[in-house]
């Protein structure tokens, strides 16, 4: 449920609209009170950073990858270690 405009925030509403917030799916009034109460509030301010952060690093592991570019960083990685023979890319059976 998203609190009236003129109300002021408490941390529970502010919980049920965060990622309305984050998303930046609030209108001004309603964001503005949003700003006001995490101002004031260490708590919310804590779970408002916890979330960003969290949003940010969920964002960053739905990248597509590249597959071949990581093969290959593994190989190399494998043949610094001596686990790969640079030649061949056969992994020996014994160190």
């Amino acid at each position: 449920m998203i609190p009236p405009v003129h109300h002021a925030m408490t941390c529970e509403d502010v919980e049920h609209v965060l990622w309305l917030f984050l998303d930046d799916e609030l209108d001004a009034p309603r964001r503005e009170s949003v700003r006001r109460h995490l101002a004031e509030c260490d708590a919310c301010r804590g779970y408002f950073s916890f979330h960003r952060v969290f949003r940010r690093d969920i964002a960053r592991v739905s990248q597509p990858i590249d597959v071949e570019a990581l093969r290959a960083r593994i190989v190399r990685a494998l043949e610094a270690e001596g686990y790969v023979d640079p030649s061949s890319h056969s992994i020996p059976s014994e160190r």
